[in-house]
């Protein structure tokens, strides 16, 4: 159907939806089951949760990834959520990863040192010196490497 293949096209070219659960539902009263979120996921649409309304909702963003988990997403759908925020964002610059939106190979200068507190000399820290993309998804990568050696 038509969803179906705008769905396909959005996921092969690369297009990002923002999310606004809250929102959503308050509004719009469309949550749970009948929100789009979990459909766009399934499909590889690139989705990255948001607030909309912050300030008249009360809420942060924190509350959308709690919301989020709720409605059933896994701690990798929402580390795929935040890292799409960076990598899909206006942010000047090349990014780390040469596949956004899956994140399983970063860019060949950078590859076998994500998560480090710094880049090694050379490529990769070239790269993270002149791109304000690259230099935000590193600090978020080596925060995340911090976090998940802490849960263990």
């Amino acid at each position: 159907n038509g969803a179906e293949a705008l769905a396909a096209q959005m996921a092969a070219t690369g297009v990002l939806v923002e999310v606004n659960l809250t929102s959503n539902d308050v509004i719009l009263e469309v949550s749970g089951k009948n929100h789009p979120y979990a459909w766009l996921r399934q499909r590889g649409v690139p989705v990255s949760l948001s607030t909309d309304d912050a300030g008249i909702l009360r809420i942060d963003l924190s509350h959308e990834y709690a919301r989020a988990a709720g409605e059933g997403a896994s701690y990798a759908d929402l580390k795929r959520s935040a890292r799409n925020a960076i990598a899909f964002s206006f942010l000047a610059g090349e990014g780390l990863w040469s596949d956004p939106n899956v994140y399983r190979r970063p860019t060949k200068a950078c590859a076998g040192q994500l998560g480090a507190a710094e880049p090694k000399p050379g490529p990769c820290a070239d790269l993270v010196a002149r791109s304000d993309k690259a230099r935000e998804q590193w600090r978020h990568e080596r925060l995340l490497r911090e976090f998940e050696k802490a849960r263990k």
